[in-house]
């Protein structure tokens, strides 16, 4: 089994009218709105530079600069550059922009796959600390920053193209503004949308979408998320979503190249794993316990601690997940006794829901390797 690397490897002779435009090739265009496309991409309504045009004379450093894995998104940009599927497809309306006053990071990218056909690709939570704070204000706030953007966006280009159809999609945030975009739009744009692909975005708070303009697209939405998902289900009033396997470990499964695909489909799952589950369940309970203002007050408290962390960003913080999260814990200050207590014991139970889980993974992927044929058996159970 591979991943969306290997996927393109393996498809990419195949152009998209021998084979329509999947959810994998969506999670491919998805990652690939990650890249630093400044100075490279027209920002208004011209397509004139193709992948393999951007590629000709070798790509710099600075595209995959801001990237989490900078190295695999060189390669997948560099096969998809130099494929049949991928490599006419023309970029334009390049659109980036953060605002810490405003807590807002918002970037999008469309690709022009045919005449009259678009997919424009949000891209999610970059490295930055003030993308995962509008995450995290999505508890309380609606709509946020981006998601106003989203929708101004594809209203823009809509009014650009009025006879293109268009497929919109994105990878963590980007997903769920995607279908924030889509289930707002005006009729003249909402009518063109043909797919909304969301792959492990958060959900919605239950007040934040017109139900009436969200069910007009609903059956259009294909959404994914990996077994162990953690962003995926939050505040997921509506979709469930396909399963799909990942290659990592727990939170690390938000990371699209661990998502494993064979014979040209994602490899999905029946089911979630318990840590999601759990996690999902902890999360769900403290927001159904926390009125918007306790919750406000939470994410505003959490933000200044994870601020003054040993890390300067998410990749950062995640290389030391355990000594960094110690520290938010201790360096959370609250004039309110209630506020942090409710901090402490969230934090606490996902730190210990996340450690009860890793160590039964570990367990049950230790089993299945000690019982494949040719091994020793060992007498004695692993401890649970």
């Amino acid at each position: 089994m591979g991943n969306i690397i290997s996927y393109v490897k393996t498809n990419g002779a195949q152009s998209f009218k021998d084979i329509p435009l999947g959810c994998v090739d969506s999670l491919v265009l998805s990652e690939l709105a990650y890249n630093k496309y400044e100075g490279r991409v027209s920002g208004d309504m011209r397509f004139d530079v193709t992948l393999r045009e951007l590629n000709s004379h070798g790509a710099a450093d600075s595209l995959f600069s801001t990237t989490r894995v900078p190295e695999q998104n060189r390669v997948l940009f560099e096969l998809a550059a130099e494929s049949r599927r991928f490599s006419e497809i023309a970029l334009g309306a390049y659109r980036a922009h953060s605002d810490e006053e405003l807590e807002k990071q918002f970037a999008a990218i469309t690709y022009r796959l045919d005449e009259n056909l678009f997919y424009i690709a949000f891209r999610g939570t970059d490295g930055s600390f003030v993308g995962w704070k509008e995450d995290l204000n999505m508890a309380y706030q609606s709509p946020v920053p981006s998601q106003t953007a989203a929708l101004s966006y594809f209203e823009e280009l809509a009014a650009a193209y009025p006879e293109a159809m268009f497929i919109l999609g994105g990878h963590s945030k980007g997903g769920n503004i995607a279908e924030y975009a889509a289930a707002c739009a005006s009729d003249a744009a909402q009518s063109r949308v043909i797919a909304v692909y969301n792959h492990d975005g958060p959900g919605f708070r239950e007040d934040a979408l017109n139900m009436e303009r969200f069910n007009k697209i609903r059956g259009l939405i294909h959404k994914t998320i990996p077994e162990s998902s953690i962003i995926g289900p939050l505040l997921e009033q509506y979709e469930q979503g396909h399963i799909i396997r990942s290659s990592a470990f727990i939170y690390l499964q938000h990371d699209p190249f661990s998502w494993l695909v064979e014979n040209g489909d994602f490899v999905y799952s029946e089911q979630v794993s318990g840590f999601s589950l759990r996690a999902g369940k902890a999360i769900r309970i403290w927001l159904d316990e926390t009125d918007e203002k306790t919750r406000q007050v939470f994410i505003g408290a959490l933000y200044s601690a994870v601020s003054s962390s040993r890390a300067d960003c998410y990749d950062e913080f995640c290389a030391d997940f355990f000594g960094n999260t110690q520290l938010v814990i201790d360096a959370i200050k609250t004039e309110d006794p209630e506020i942090r207590q409710k901090v402490d014991e969230t934090l606490q139970r996902l730190m210990l829901t996340l450690a009860r889980e890793l160590r039964r993974e570990i367990a049950s992927k230790t089993a299945r390797l000690l019982s494949k044929p040719g091994l020793p058996q060992i007498p004695w159970g692993l401890p649970r």
